[in-house]
């Protein structure tokens, strides 16, 4: 979640160790399906992480420090907010 205002993230992370949200429904349901955190991938290139994501059921991601990637995003996912250090994408269905 982007808050335009303060260009800062929300305070909201589907991991129970770091301010979480309640996990019921279908975030519950795609959170087990996702494989782990991301999986030991250098900064520059989370795409195999984003696809694993969208591929267990995730609508929209939010791309901490984008300054670092290297790589473009996974074809299947559009640009819907951008800050300096996020981005806020939405999986094509």
């Amino acid at each position: 979640m982007l808050i335009a205002q303060y260009r800062q993230a929300g305070a909201l992370f589907a991991d129970e160790k770091q301010q979480p949200l309640r996990l019921i429904g279908a975030l519950k349901e795609a959170v087990a399906d996702l494989p782990g955190h991301p999986p030991g991938e250098p900064i520059a290139d989370y795409n195999r992480y984003m696809s694993a994501a969208t591929a267990a059921g995730f609508d929209y991601l939010l791309v901490c420090n984008i300054q670092l990637l290297t790589q473009p995003y996974p074809g299947n996912l559009a640009m819907i907010a951008q800050t300096r250090h996020f981005a806020l994408l939405r999986a094509a269905r």
